[in-house]
């Protein structure tokens, strides 16, 4: 398993390393005692201006890739944590009863008891709308007991209309 921000901290290490590098040939190749003449010097200046660009190149690329992940984590942090507090409000603002059927429902709808997730999910926000009130509760029960009577007669099978 690969971890992109492990590989993207190595690159920019890399990167820095490179740098470093570049400032130790400078420093005791071209400037220090080691008296570099003719070809070797042509040699020494053009690695460190190779390592200096390819260091600033490899170490920029890679940062500025770990600072987007790092900036899209934070986003989507945010939108999950605005998103656990719309469902507490709603959680908040529903009656016991209604909870106690939004509960019912989401329970026989993981038991395997409803036929379609798409009726149990207009079980629930029609459960939960309080413009409806009481009328769409009493909707949603009867629904909830016409799904659950399809769903048992679904399981019965042929057996049931064989019989004369």
């Amino acid at each position: 398993m690969k971890n992109p921000k492990f590989t993207l901290g190595i690159r920019v290490v890399a990167g820095c390393y490179l740098i470093y590098l570049a400032f130790v040939i400078t420093r005791d190749g071209l400037l220090g005692k080691e008296n570099l003449h003719g070809w070797q010097f042509g040699v020494a200046l053009v690695g460190v201006i190779v390592f200096v660009i390819v260091g600033i190149l490899i170490a920029y690329q890679a940062s500025k890739t770990l600072m987007a992940m790092h900036r899209e984590e934070k986003i989507q942090a945010a939108e999950e944590a605005a998103e656990q507090a719309a469902q507490q409000a709603m959680w908040q603002q529903q009656s016991s009863s209604e909870r106690f059927r939004n509960m019912k429902s989401l329970a026989d709808l993981e038991a395997g008891t409803l036929s379609s997730a798409a009726a149990a999910e207009e079980m629930v926000s029609d459960a939960a709308d309080p413009e409806n009130g009481q009328d769409a509760a009493a909707e949603a029960v009867e629904t909830a007991e016409v799904t659950e009577a399809e769903a048992a007669g679904d399981a019965a099978g042929p057996a049931d209309f064989t019989e004369v």
